[in-house]
């Protein structure tokens, strides 16, 4: 998959040191990927759920990273095999912004 918006993860692990590991094999992953659907991209070693869909027809994802303790929320276009990272953050900031 083509992968834009890393510089939003970057910023996250700098702030997050102990996210490095798990963020890097994130992103690892997801360009090694050939998602062509929602299926492909829910075999993935880390879980994931659709969360909306925009205009353009690119679906909104929300992953669990480092065993749910990270979450990446990105824009993914199966078509165009191409994934962009919207935010990084701690599961513990998901559940505050989401008032859960």
């Amino acid at each position: 998959m083509q992968l834009t918006g890393v510089e939003r993860i970057l910023a996250f692990t700098r702030k997050h040191a102990s996210a490095r590991k798990a963020m890097a094999v994130f992103v690892r992953t997801v360009k090694e990927a050939e998602w062509r659907h929602s299926a492909d991209m829910q075999r993935c070693s880390f879980g994931s759920d659709i969360v909306g869909k925009l205009e353009d027809g690119r679906f909104i994802v929300e992953f669990d990273v480092g065993g749910n303790k990270y979450r990446v929320k990105a824009a993914v276009n199966f078509e165009a095999w191409a994934v962009h990272i919207l935010k990084a953050r701690t599961h513990a900031e998901y559940d505050k912004e989401y008032g859960l």
